[in-house]
């Protein structure tokens, strides 16, 4: 975690992280006049993620350096409570060797290292489960109260947590007492609720913030669509070789035992693999709101403990154990070099490929300034407008245009972003002239040249 600070300690907000900062600069600038953002720069999340972030550059000053120290702070704490959620769930025949696959799970790393509110999410789930099955009555309180103000994700996180917290008792599966932890949801519904109301008479609405159609009811063709694409998101970044495992190994498990003969740490990480899943997947699949990967991160996890016990259980033979617990290793680690071709969307930051975009940025900005070649004739679906949000640096007093085809002098192309048609960049590639290419494992920019337009 230590390393990884010093080696992005300069790396900007991305992607959906740039909407955090923008956020949290209002709150900075006004002084924390209110704990809710205006209407127009407000998608319905609770704010916890961007207050912190203010609160943090109140205290120091509005850098990078210092918003990657807040996000180190949630990283050591989230893998401190999965390091005791490994410990309390494998089985005693996995090596701690074998252990280490889940902590470097693509999406897991890449999170590690984007400033945005999904580590500070995770780190509350875990201490959420650990707490469930320590009946830590206090922390898990306190785990609820986080999820629910992480962001809107959060409410369904805390039905989860409801619903393995009752699944452990009725199967009796917790440390020590067996108790259903009625109390510790108390304290986080009347808090969230008093914000909610606060919210409500702040702006006038509440959870759904007006002009969002990407949170209605999905229509049965894209109902269809978003279960294909949470399919494609599991199985992303080498996850293809560990859920391909993990089912054939479950389908030998029940073959061979009934639910009472399971072992409780399995039993136990079956019923959390189930609630995530089946509840992350019910959710997204309702609604129109684009499914990214990172939203499955505690499910890699889990499944990725049930894997390895699973490995040591089932199969016998010690040669393919290793074999198993390799290639996952391999699949894992080269994760982080699957690129897809650029007319297929992909989420970017869910593995630390996204980290070769940033030298090809300066390479291209350096580029346009030796040619002479202005912002103003170059259109792109890149943010490279946005330097407050990203950089937290002054704005350009020049800006890039937004894509046309039709009036864009240059065109700067990359497969970093998902917003270009198809349509756009057959006809990009094909029809005009290429300037200017540079490429790293996979990530590309290029720089393009109207036909029709004359220096």
């Amino acid at each position: 975690m230590i390393a990884l600070f010093f080696l992005t300690r300069n790396v900007p907000f991305f992607w959906d992280a740039g909407s955090k900062s923008l956020r949290a600069s209002w709150f900075f600038d006004n002084h924390f006049s209110q704990f809710v953002v205006p209407t127009e720069i407000n998608a319905g999340h609770p704010p916890l993620w961007e207050l912190l972030l203010a609160f943090f550059w109140s205290l120091t000053d509005r850098t990078l350096e210092n918003s990657r120290l807040l996000l180190l702070i949630f990283n050591i704490g989230a893998f401190y409570q999965l390091i005791r959620f490994i410990r309390d769930q494998k089985f005693s025949q996995v090596p701690i060797w074998a252990s280490i696959l889940v902590l470097i799970e693509p999406t897991l790393l890449a999170q590690t290292t984007i400033l945005n509110n999904d580590m500070m999410l995770l780190f509350f789930i875990l201490l959420g489960l650990n707490s469930i099955y320590r009946n830590e009555i206090i922390l898990y309180s306190l785990a609820l109260t986080g999820v629910l103000f992480s962001n809107l994700r959060g409410v369904c996180v805390f039905g989860s947590l409801l619903a393995i917290d009752f699944l452990y008792h009725y199967f009796q599966l917790k440390k020590g007492k067996q108790e259903f932890l009625w109390i510790s949801y108390i304290a986080p519904i009347l808090i969230f609720s008093g914000f909610l109301v606060y919210q409500q008479n702040i702006l006038g609405w509440f959870l759904r913030s007006p002009g969002h159609e990407h949170r209605n009811l999905a229509e049965q063709n894209l109902i269809l669509k978003n279960i294909a694409s949470i399919g494609k998101s599991i199985l992303e970044t080498g996850r293809i070789f560990l859920f391909g495992l993990l089912g054939i190994l479950i389908l030998r498990l029940f073959k061979t035992k009934n639910w009472k003969n399971i072992k409780q740490e399995n039993k136990r990480l079956l019923v959390c693999l189930v609630i995530f899943l089946g509840a992350f997947s019910v959710l997204f699949t309702l609604m129109t709101n684009p499914i990214n990967p990172r939203y499955y991160l505690i499910v890699y996890l889990i499944s990725s403990i049930l894997c390895l016990n699973l490995i040591f259980e089932l199969i016998q033979s010690v040669k393919w154990k290793k074999v198993s617990v390799i290639t996952l290793f391999l699949a894992f680690l080269t994760g982080h070099l699957w690129i897809y071709p650029p007319t297929i969307s992909q989420g970017w930051d869910t593995s630390l490929a996204y980290l070769h975009y940033f030298p090809l940025k300066d390479k291209m900005d350096d580029y346009l300034v030796q040619k002479g070649i202005s912002p103003t004739k170059v259109g792109t679906n890149l943010l490279l407008n946005k330097r407050s949000d990203h950089y937290l640096e002054p704005e350009m007093t020049e800006y890039y245009l937004d894509l046309n085809l039709s009036t864009n002098p240059y065109v700067i192309l990359s497969n970093i972003e998902n917003k270009t048609s198809n349509e756009d960049i057959r006809t990009l590639m094909n029809e005009w002239e290429l300037v200017e290419s540079y490429c790293q494992m996979g990530v590309f920019m290029n720089l393009y040249k109207n036909p029709s337009f004359q220096d």
